[in-house]
């Protein structure tokens, strides 16, 4: 299986455990409701039409990253963010089903904000004590 057929698969079954209320957009006062923190690891983002993006974090929180790509996205766009950490002698890989939520031109690329709609509770877990400096 190559790379994009994995993706899209691991994407479909992500997806599929989503249901429409979880596609709401969040009250105007949410915003930034999450500590953020510097972050700057490789991230590979799938879309739904199994393109694969490889760009880097700019900062992460619980809920969310900032993401540099050498490529736009629709707002809105449902896709598959995989990010390789490496903090302190940890390397971990974590994946989430987002949601692009923040698009402007860059000197180097595109900014993307991503809102994270399923994670895994781990994956929160870990990016909330990043995040808030408890690592």
């Amino acid at each position: 299986m190559s790379e994009k057929d994995d993706a899209a698969a691991r994407y479909a079954k992500i997806s599929k455990e989503l249901n429409a209320s979880d596609l709401e957009a969040p009250a105007a006062d949410e915003r930034r409701e999450f500590a953020r923190r510097a972050a700057r690891w490789s991230a590979k983002i799938t879309t739904q039409k199994r393109e694969v993006v490889h760009c880097r974090t700019r900062d992460v929180s619980e809920r969310g990253a900032s993401i540099v790509s050498p490529y736009d996205f629709n707002m809105r766009a449902q896709i598959l963010v995989e990010i390789t950490i490496t903090y302190k002698g940890l390397r971990k890989q974590i994946r989430a089903l987002g949601e692009v939520r923040h698009s402007s031109i860059a000197s180097d690329g595109f900014t993307i904000g991503i809102l994270f709609k399923d994670a895994p509770d781990a994956t929160t877990a870990f990016l909330r004590k990043y995040a808030n400096h408890r690592l």
